[in-house]
This record gives C-alpha cells, sequence and structure tokens, in this order.
C-alpha cells in the first residue's frame, strides 16, 4: 500500500511477502568486494554462500516485489519484508544474520522507491528461538523409543509435526557418554503425537531420567495446549546460556570507518 504521489501519508506500507533480495552478482567481485585471493577459505566460503542466498531470494522475491510497487502506482512508504529469519539447530546452521540483511538492504537500493521510505523486518523467531529449554522426564524405555511427559500437544509440536530436531542433552549423565540415536513418544497415546528425531542421548538413559531440549523460545510455550489433560508446567527462570547460538561472536567483522580519501 502507498500514497498517490502528491498525496503521500505517513504509515502506508507495501509488504513483499519474504526477504527482498538484491540481483545475483554477474561476472567477477563487484569493486568493493575483496578478490578471492585476500580471502581465507573460510572467507571465501562465506561469499559464496551469501551469493548463492543472494540469487535464490533474488529468483523469488524481487521481481514480484518491483511489480507489484510499479502497479500499485503510488509512492510508497515503508517496505516490510515480513520474517522467516532463522535460529541455529543441530544440523541446520544458517548463515549469520548479518548476511539477510546485506542482501535484503542491497535489494532495497534497486527498488522504485524513494529515499524517505523505511525499510522493515520482523526478526522474531531469530530473535526469541534461543531464550527457552523444555525439561522433559522419561516415563519408559522401549529400545530406542522413549516415551516422555510431553509431546505433539505440548511445547514439541515441532518436532512432532515439523521433524524438527531440536538440541538435547540429559540431566546427571556425563557430558561425553556413549550416545544412541531416540525416538520419542508423547503421554497422549495418539499417533500424531510422536517425534521421529534422531536425538542422540546417552546410551544407558531410564525411566526416571530428565531431558532438556532446548531452543523452543519461538514457538514452544504458544504452540502448547491441555489436550487429555497433558498442560500442567513450571516456568522457571535461569540465566544460562542457550545450547547453541547465532550470537555468540563467531563472526569477525573487518574495521571500518567512514572517512573517504580522495588521493
Amino acid at each position: 500500500a502507498g500514497s498517490p504521489p502528491g498525496e503521500q501519508e505517513s504509515g502506508a506500507a507495501a509488504e513483499s511477502g519474504g526477504p527482498q533480495p538484491g540481483a545475483p552478482h554477474e561476472g567477477g567481485p563487484s569493486p568493493d568486494q575483496p578478490s578471492a585471493a585476500t580471502l581465507s577459505e573460510e572467507e571465501q566460503a562465506r561469499h559464496r554462500q551469501l551469493d548463492d542466498l543472494e540469487a535464490q531470494l533474488a529468483r523469488l522475491q524481487q521481481e514480484r516485489a518491483r511489480a507489484a510497487i510499479v502497479s500499485s502506482s503510488v509512492v510508497i512508504d515503508i517496505i516490510d519484508v515480513g520474517g522467516g529469519f532463522p535460529s541455529i539447530y543441530p544440523g541446520m546452521e544458517p548463515p549469520p544474520l548479518e548476511d539477510y540483511f546485506e542482501v535484503i538492504f542491497r535489494a532495497s537500493e534497486t527498488l522504485p522507491i524513494s529515499y524517505s521510505s523505511e525499510l522493515w523486518c520482523e526478526p522474531g523467531r531469530a530473535l526469541c528461538a534461543e531464550y527457552s529449554s523444555l525439561l522433559i522426564r522419561v516415563e519408559k524405555r522401549r529400545g530406542s523409543e522413549l516415551f516422555i511427559n510431553d509431546g505433539a500437544y505440548g511445547a514439541l509440536y515441532d518436532a512432532a509435526h515439523l521433524g524438527w530436531k531440536f538440541p538435547v542433552r540429559a540431566l546427571g549423565h556425563e557430558e561425553h557418554a556413549a550416545t544412541e540415536d531416540f525416538s520419542l513418544y508423547g503421554p497422549t497415546c495418539d499417533d500424531a503425537d510422536y517425534m521421529e528425531g534422531p536425538f542422540a542421548l546417552p546410551a544407558d538413559i531410564k525411566a526416571g531420567d530428565y531431558v532438556e531440549v532446548g531452543m523452543l523460545g519461538a514457538y514452544g510455550a504458544a504452540m502448547k495446549t491441555d489436550f487429555n489433560g497433558f498442560g500442567a508446567n513450571r516456568s522457571i527462570v535461569v540465566d544460562d546460556d542457550p545450547m547453541m547460538s547465532l550470537y555468540d561472536g563467531r563472526r569477525v567483522r573487518p574495521e571500518t570507518d567512514n572517512v573517504v580519501n580522495l588521493r
């Protein structure tokens, strides 16, 4: 949405339906990019990953956003690229969020909008996924299957219905104990109350043990129900680090300044 030229009103917005990509690079690196010879292998891999991400987003979104803006015949006040920003889970380590923001910013500069337009995004999952864990109790073990006191109708909806492999660790076991892969069954006796995993837990885990399931901050509590009376829980505030994090300082950004040397 927006305002006709000459009648612009504050707050009008255009939603893109997803992160807006920049155009993929054509040919070699841009003038402001270091050559591959000056980059470490890790930096080269990151640049390739960023370019791949940029190209994928470009194909999906950029032309659609441009066409919508042009056909609307209004002055755009806000571009809202929406959400869908990822967090980190076992076996699913996304590029750093800075890479997404860089791609989005590049793309915004190519769109037919005024310099006064605002660029918005909604990185909800990325901001809150790390903050919450769930403690579950093993009620029974049957081979490589564990029956637990939470599940698809509780805080583990994504583990059951989307196959999400949340990080897990057993309390009271040695950190480097031998592990096996387990699947989980919830307490409701419903066929859907099943989490295939696999979840790597100590090989000697047994009934009565407690397991921490991490990274549930995004949709764990929000999806929980009281189905069949299995809704009781206790909330405890702790200050330890998350089980995994995108914000652990691993990205070392080069020092820059805003001084232009004209010599």
